[in-house]
């Protein structure tokens, strides 16, 4: 029997005892059911691959999917603990309020969630567009514009006013 070196081991790949060649493993080999942290929340391996534990407890609880205007609330606002006494199924806008509401900003942050919700024409777009497409950089452009590098990505993206 012939050793497997670690290196092998950490990169992924396995030696064949008895073949001596190199078997590529999949990159995803954790069972059904399988947990990890990411981001601050607890995600399960499912038959459709990870999804945020929360999430996958309320739908086995409702027996569907979730919309996607569904959230699903922690009311104690531990993210850790995913029993359904502690889920509460909401709108986004009723998760938004139930977050910000006495929320105290400063002028300048209320400027920018109020650009963020404004229109934007389709000429607007495509000088953005334009902008962008000469060279400048989304942040400068964003910069120069005073629209958030999220909406300028956006655009640029043809999610907001496609160009046909």
């Amino acid at each position: 029997m012939s050793n497997v070196f670690s290196a092998v081991l950490t990169i992924g790949r396995v030696v064949s005892c008895d073949k001596s060649r190199v078997i590529n493993l999949p990159d995803n080999t954790r069972e059904i059911g399988f947990e990890r942290l990411k981001d601050g929340y607890i995600e399960v391996k499912t038959d459709l691959g990870f999804r945020r534990k929360h999430m996958f407890v309320m739908e086995q609880h409702i027996g569907r999917k979730l919309s996607k205007d569904e959230v699903v609330h922690h009311i104690d606002e531990d993210k850790m603990n995913n029993d359904i006494s502690n889920l509460k199924l909401m709108s986004f806008g009723e998760h938004t309020k139930l977050h910000h509401t006495g929320s105290k900003r400063s002028a300048e942050t209320k400027n920018k969630i109020s650009l963020a919700r404004r229109k934007f024409t389709k000429e607007q777009a495509q000088i953005v567009r334009a902008i962008v497409n000469e060279g400048t950089t989304q942040k400068r452009a964003a910069e120069i514009t005073g629209i958030s590098e999220m909406v300028i990505s956006r655009m640029v993206r043809n999610l907001i006013y496609k160009e046909q």
